[in-house]
């Protein structure tokens, strides 16, 4: 999943209910769509298209910068929010032009 979104992030297409369906998918908890980052991380290191070595580290530090892993985002948990928003870079929230279009309509 990282390696993909390192090389291939798409520009639309993927809503916060695929990331949060993802998550259900291996093994988040229910109610709170957490997983821990231990989990995440084994998980993405041995299951689909297993990263090795220094591959996992490789594409963590491409999405969050030099030095930077999950533990960087504060927590030992992470949501299907912080995944999509803190490591994938998609924008939370309203699209920017839907904002400058509703704040020129309530000129």
């Amino acid at each position: 999943m990282v390696k993909v979104f390192v090389n291939h992030r798409p520009v639309v297409g993927v809503s916060p209910e695929d990331i949060e369906d993802a998550f259900a998918a291996v093994g988040a908890q229910e109610g709170t769509g957490l997983i821990s980052h231990e989990a995440l991380l084994e998980l993405l290191a041995t299951r689909g298209e297993a990263l090795a070595g220094g591959e996992l580290t490789a594409c963590l530090e491409e999405l969050l910068g030099p030095g930077m892993n999950l533990g960087s985002l504060g927590s030992k948990d992470i949501s299907p929010v912080e995944m999509a928003e803190g490591v994938l870079g998609f924008g939370g929230g309203e699209d920017e032009d839907d904002a400058e279009e509703s704040s020129s309509l309530s000129l």
